[in-house]
């Protein structure tokens, strides 16, 4: 709209309905606006909400389950009645235990429960405690977005500690949240190990306390990929929070053998299998917005097998390649069916080289955007993805193309200036895409980025 100051963010009243709960805004005067009659109501966007750690948006029907997800609300209702317990979620890539889990997270926020989420990513493993990062800054009321440098952030981390009588361990906290704090008498005679085991007994105690003041679903995904310091706070978390009112669900793929959380005695696992053929179905039409022919009915099954993001893979991927045909069908609602031979070239065998396929029918630009944005991760600031991509092809044209791409399912928006992809495997495969040689030169990007822009932070 052109009123914004430099640095301020402002939304419509639409979208400020949209982002109430995530974004803390704060109401301007209306402006008078090119092509509107009346002038417009303006929200300035002043910062993210603390303690609510967003799943991404999913888009279609959530389709069988009946028996796990009734399960699962059976450890949500326990744990509001203040008996803890861990729920461990496995299943292969595709399965749908993002999905389940973020179903499970909305229920529980409707039954008045708050829910916090982090998660690993395929190139973490090297980083300690990078899924424990975002859940530990909610917990102390931080946000990534808090504005001030160094002495600042120092601050207002000491305060949040002293609130919760931790403030003489403030410096190992501080230590995994990039923060520098003078050692204290207390932390500078500590060994590695001692460190350790305090941080882990600062991260129980603020965990007990929120979840005393409201009943807590917290949420680890991807942990196949967390560093081990991550997997062995998941475990101490897990062993002492049967008397909380908290459910701490974790979730990985069947690569991650015999976790030790899974002996504990309140953990209760659930392996997710395929999808029937009733709710495989029922997801593609619901990917399609329309019935199917019997010829495509059979494809789709044949070819996914039951997991779901196969599922909706298959049915985009014809859609897009142009393999179907739409047709009138009974009640004004549209039909599918193959408009010719399907090929394998047209749909591949493999959920990896569905996604490849996709990537590689987009025009070149947006692909490289992909490929770029998935050095940044699975969430990814506009801003930074804009500073640092490499190419000289965009003309001003990143926003138009990042919602086109949206359109296609790729990636999801949420503001005022983020991106996700839609799915933790498509920014894999991207990931895995990229050469060797391009991957560093743009994590170099990356790191060079963060150092500008918190250049005083660092200081």
């Amino acid at each position: 709209m052109g009123v914004a100051a430099e640095g301020q963010v402002l939304i419509s009243q639409a979208t400020a309905r949209r982002v109430t709960g995530l974004f803390r805004w704060q109401e301007q005067r209306p402006v008078k606006v090119k092509g509107k009659r009346l002038p417009v109501r303006t929200y300035w966007v002043r910062r993210g909400v603390v303690g609510r750690v967003e799943w991404a948006t999913f888009r279609g029907g959530f389709f069988g389950r009946r028996e796990e997800m009734a399960k699962a609300r059976s450890l949500v209702e326990a744990a509001l009645a203040g008996q803890g317990a861990v729920l461990d979620v496995t299943g292969d890539p595709g399965v749908g235990k993002t999905r389940l889990v973020a179903e499970l997270s909305t229920y529980a926020r409707r039954r008045g429960m708050t829910s916090l989420r982090g998660a690993a990513v395929s190139y973490g493993r090297s980083l300690p405690y990078l899924p424990w990062t975002p859940i530990l800054r909610a917990l102390l009321g931080l946000t990534e977005g808090d504005g001030g440098g160094q002495r600042q952030r120092r601050v207002r981390l000491i305060a949040a500690l002293e609130e919760a009588g931790l403030a003489d361990w403030a410096p190992i906290v501080g230590e995994v949240l990039g923060i520098e704090i003078a050692e204290t008498p207390l932390t500078a005679s500590l060994d590695p190990r001692l460190r350790q085991q305090r941080f882990f007994d600062v991260v129980l105690q603020l965990i007990q306390r929120r979840a005393e003041r409201s009943p807590l679903l917290l949420a680890l995904d991807d942990v196949q990929w967390a560093d081990a310091t991550s997997l062995d706070l998941i475990t101490y978390v897990a062993r002492n929070v049967a008397a909380s009112p908290l459910l701490l669900v974790v979730l990985h793929r069947p690569d991650l053998k015999a976790p030790p959380w899974q002996a504990i005695p309140i953990c209760h696992q659930l392996h997710l299998e395929e999808l029937d053929e009733e709710a495989s179905l029922a997801l593609a039409r619901s990917v399609l917005e329309g019935d199917l022919s019997p010829p495509l009915h059979r494809l789709i099954l044949e070819r996914a097998q039951g997991n779901p993001l196969f599922v909706e893979e298959v049915a985009r991927t014809l859609k897009e390649s142009g393999a179907l045909r739409r047709e009138p069908g009974p009640e004004g609602r549209p039909r599918w069916t193959l408009a010719g031979e399907v090929t394998s070239v047209q749909v591949p065998t493999t959920l990896t080289g569905l996604i490849m396929g996709r990537l590689d029918r987009l025009e070149t630009t947006n692909r490289r955007l992909l490929q770029v944005a998935s050095v940044i991760g699975v969430a990814f600031p506009t801003s930074v993805l804009a500073r640092i991509y490499p190419y000289d092809d965009l003309d001003g044209t990143l926003e138009t193309r990042l919602a086109e791409m949206s359109r296609f399912d790729l990636v999801a928006f949420s503001p005022p200036d983020e991106y996700a992809f839609r799915q933790t495997l498509t920014q894999e495969v991207a990931y895995e895409s990229l050469p060797f040689a391009r991957r560093r030169e743009l994590h170099v990007r990356v790191g060079e980025d963060l150092e500008r822009r918190y250049a005083g932070a660092l200081a």
